[in-house]
């Protein structure tokens, strides 16, 4: 990863996934998301992390965030169809949101619940809500950190620094295998463009504020989202607002869920 040539590797990983079997639906999938729970507290919400989408993605990222939140909050984490040895890959947008978002209904059980994600698993966490949202089934909040479109340029200006940084997390916690790392490929096509910034749930953005670098135009770094109610600022740079100051960013969601309208 540190020869400078991550997108030619990725670019090979592409063309693999594309032989990889899919599932046109959530029965073909084999039934929808199994969550991991992490935390549990008598909060009247659900806390739903929805796992990123690099080769390292999973509900151990969301385990630091969780740790402040028990006794108060109950927390689980939805994995993303496809990572798994064994499992398909969705055909389609609908059957991997739907895949989660069954999986969550059911482990919610009529309990209200607010959506996490940060970065690119922020991404996916907003169209989870947008298509919950279609189901008739709405969440009650989402949170998004440190979100940024993929075609943002500060994507490309960050592109070292963000490749190490996932990559020299990956195996810390999983081991990297062909499954990860040819559903990252997957997802990458899959999830390219998304829906605009919906207003019909509240919506949390936290925001680093360091930046990993300084941009070299000098322009604003700082993390947007048009349709973000509340706005706070937490310690750390991209990462590690979700590392070592993982207690501050949890403690700031927690006071925004439990000011939501009940």
């Amino acid at each position: 990863m540190r020869t400078g040539r991550i997108h030619e590797f990725l670019e090979l990983v592409g063309e693999t996934a594309k032989f990889r079997p899919t599932a046109d639906d959530v029965t073909e999938a084999g039934g929808p998301a199994t969550l991991t729970t992490l935390a549990d507290g008598p909060a009247p919400e659900l806390l739903v992390c929805v796992s990123g989408l690099t080769a390292g993605g999973g509900p151990h990222e969301f385990a630091r965030l969780a740790a402040p939140l028990r006794g108060a909050r109950r927390v689980a984490a939805v994995p993303v169809l496809g990572y798994g040895r064994g499992e398909l890959l969705p055909a389609t947008p609908e059957v991997a949101l739907d895949w989660q978002a069954q999986g969550i209904l059911a482990h919610a059980q009529d309990t209200p619940v607010v959506l996490f994600g940060h970065s690119g698993g922020a991404l996916l966490a907003h169209r989870l809500a947008v298509r919950m949202t279609e189901l008739g089934a709405p969440p009650a909040g989402l949170v998004l950190a440190d979100v940024y479109p993929l075609d943002d340029p500060l994507m490309v200006e960050w592109n070292t620094e963000l490749s190490e940084g996932v990559f020299d997390r990956v195996e810390q916690f999983v081991a990297m295998d062909d499954s990860r790392l040819t559903a990252m490929a997957w997802y990458g096509g899959l999830f390219w463009s998304g829906p605009a910034p919906d207003t019909r749930f509240p919506t949390l953005l936290l925001r680093a504020s360091r930046p990993l670098r300084e941009p070299a135009d000098g322009r604003d770094w700082r993390s947007t989202w048009k349709s973000a109610g509340d706005v706070v600022d937490v310690p750390g740079d991209h990462f590690t607002m979700m590392a070592d100051h993982a207690g501050t960013t949890a403690r700031a969601l927690h006071r925004w869920i439990g000011e939501l309208p009940r």
